[in-house]
């Protein structure tokens, strides 16, 4: 009791050196750029003052990375910001991340530049840069991928919808004809998709909701479409939760009609119905 451990006398023995640039960070204030330094040894991050009220944390936190992962970034972006600092603690002389505000779901980049070593050239002081983006490079590498321009190409159907509103985003005509979607029909995509559903499968739309909490999370299942001539559509469906550049929620399917393979699966087992 009332021993200091050494951690902590060498923590109190470091001296946060000030910020060389003070006039160089008043002209960052007016676009989404914040600053910190990362000092590997005593796993401490001192941030600016700009970047402390962005992150909504003190100016010095200690216990580096854990003492910001788990209160700042989204679940599914923990190993990669995890990552970064490795790599940096592993003689990396820069590493980067993308991560989400768990709270508020904003994108951001940051990099870690190590810029002084210590005599046995491990990393002693690192820059930090952080940048806000308005989405993440691989939304912008899915929005691509499926762009207008091979959406109707693709033999697998593309259908996403924002939530909680169930406004239709995009439909391709592989989608269509998997629920016998009549686009110049009074009745929208999303309803139509739900009369098609049988009813044996209906509970599977609240399941898919309940799966997608987080940006990024992804959900797989199987349903029946019912056709208007009596046809009824095995459909294997992956779903996956994503935000749009104004914040917005939206699910992406990507649909495929597996019917025949699920009526040969069965004729291999010896059960033909």
């Amino acid at each position: 009791m009332g021993e200091k451990t050494e951690n902590t006398t060498q923590t109190e023995k470091f001296v946060i050196p000030p910020f060389e640039t003070a006039h160089a960070m008043e002209a960052l204030g007016n676009i989404n750029i914040f600053l910190f330094r990362y000092f590997p040894k005593q796993k401490m991050v001192v941030l600016t003052e700009k970047a402390s009220r962005e992150f909504r944390c003190d100016s010095v936190c200690h216990n580096i990375p854990d003492g910001l992962r788990d209160k700042l970034v989204c679940r599914q972006d923990l190993p990669g910001f995890d990552r970064m600092y490795s790599d940096i603690e592993m003689g990396a002389p820069a590493a980067s991340a993308e991560f989400r505000d768990k709270s508020r779901k904003t994108w951001y980049k940051v990099t870690l530049t190590t810029v002084e070593w210590d005599e046995n050239h491990k990393p002693e002081v690192c820059a930090g840069v952080v940048e806000k983006r308005r989405e993440s490079t691989m939304y912008e590498q899915e929005q691509i991928l499926y762009s207008s321009d091979v959406m109707d190409f693709l033999s697998f159907g593309v259908f996403s919808y924002t939530i909680p509103e169930h406004r239709v985003m995009i439909i391709n005509d592989a989608a269509r004809r998997l629920f016998d979607y009549d686009p110049d029909g009074r009745i929208s995509f999303y309803n139509n998709m739900i009369r098609h559903i049988e009813s044996r499968d209906q509970s599977i739309l609240q399941a898919v909701s309940a799966n997608l909490k987080e940006p990024g999370d992804t959900h797989t299942y199987t349903f029946h479409s019912r056709l208007n001539n009596g046809t009824v559509l095995t459909i294997h469906c992956e779903t996956k939760l994503l935000v749009t550049s104004d914040d917005k929620l939206f699910i992406l399917s990507i649909m495929q009609d597996i019917t025949e393979q699920e009526r040969m699966a069965k004729l291999l087992q010896g059960n033909p119905q």
